[in-house]
């Protein structure tokens, strides 16, 4: 006779308990790593216009410049906060007068684009930022990294190109120079865009912000599986699906790449992935890489004004002749 050597009952509970103690665990993941990612607090637009007047971004230069803002309908259904800058007198017909549209970065507002601006501002071009979806004026509950903000993009776009013809250059920071990746690489009616510190790849710079806190590689890999789940179910979108170096492959519109040596939140690496995968693209010759070797994140312009602005200078020279 064979005695067992376990109760098979209490050994079912057990498994139970410990079940559902590891689907509790996994939610509570899920939904912190859903509150720090999707639904971090956001800086006001009063924070975020006062802080770039303190940093010096906002000059009496720019204050003496008109500004129109504007709402138009996002395709998801909420209202996305715009405004048209003036700038100096442009000399051509309006069919070939350029619009600049710049995207912002996470948890800021359209006030930190006004630093990228002046060389555009200066040429005449009409200059378009927007607050993305979740931040400063513009509706929407849930930041996605590019995910839907490439939407938004294409509504903005279409809703200031007039005429048609017009040539049209995307500016992004960090997410925003991801959201402007993202966004349709095959559209003929962009002529250029400048990224400035993006991301290649939403996963891996999540992991990457964890460990810059601390987190064991494990546990940062752990929480971002669970939180990819949450958010698929709300709002939409594994974190998987956001993967800038996956739309430069078939990128159309040549491409200028800036970015800091000292990179914390998107390491410099992720500006050679992005170039590499570039330089696989339809538009292979036309992208350009630069690397500011005193920069931190979003910091290259304040590292080496002159130089930047000189490589902006060059690049819309070269990318506008070629639309002329």
């Amino acid at each position: 006779m064979h005695t067992l050597l376990f109760n098979a009952p209490l050994v079912a509970q057990v498994v139970l308990i410990a079940g559902g103690t590891g689907l509790a665990l996994f939610a509570a993941l899920g939904l912190f790593t859903l509150s720090q990612v999707v639904f971090r607090p956001r800086a006001s637009t009063e924070f975020a216009r006062t802080t770039c007047t303190e940093n010096g971004e906002i000059t009496l230069e720019f204050l003496a410049r008109k500004q129109r803002h504007f709402f138009i309908s996002s395709p998801h259904g909420y209202r996305i906060h715009c405004v048209e800058i003036q700038s100096s007198p442009w000399n051509g017909t309006d069919d070939t007068r350029p619009v600049a549209i710049f995207c912002h970065g996470h948890s800021w507002t359209w006030h930190g684009q006004i630093k990228y601006m002046n060389e555009y501002l200066s040429r005449g071009y009409r200059v378009i930022a927007y607050d993305h979806r979740a931040h400063g004026e513009s509706g929407g509950r849930a930041c996605t990294y590019g995910f839907y903000e490439k939407d938004d993009l294409g509504a903005v776009i279409d809703a200031v190109t007039e005429p048609a013809s017009a040539p049209v250059i995307l500016c992004g920071e960090s997410m925003g120079a991801a959201t402007i990746l993202e966004y349709r690489p095959d559209d003929p009616r962009i002529a250029a865009r400048v990224c400035d510190c993006g991301f290649s790849d939403l996963r891996r710079v999540l992991l990457q912000h964890l460990l810059n806190g601390g987190l064991p590689e494990p546990i940062g890999t752990a929480l971002l599986s669970a939180g990819s789940v949450f958010c698929t179910l709300f709002p939409g979108f594994p974190f998987s699906a956001v993967s800038p170096v996956r739309s430069a492959e078939h990128m159309s519109s040549p491409v200028c790449i800036l970015h800091g040596k000292l990179d914390k939140t998107a390491p410099v690496s992720m500006a050679y992935e992005l170039f590499e995968a570039l330089r696989r693209s339809p538009a292979a010759a036309g992208h350009e890489l630069h690397i500011f070797d005193q920069a931190a994140h979003a910091k290259s312009i304040a590292s080496e004004p002159e130089r930047y602005s000189h490589i902006i200078a060059q690049f819309l020279d070269r990318t506008l002749a070629l639309t002329s």
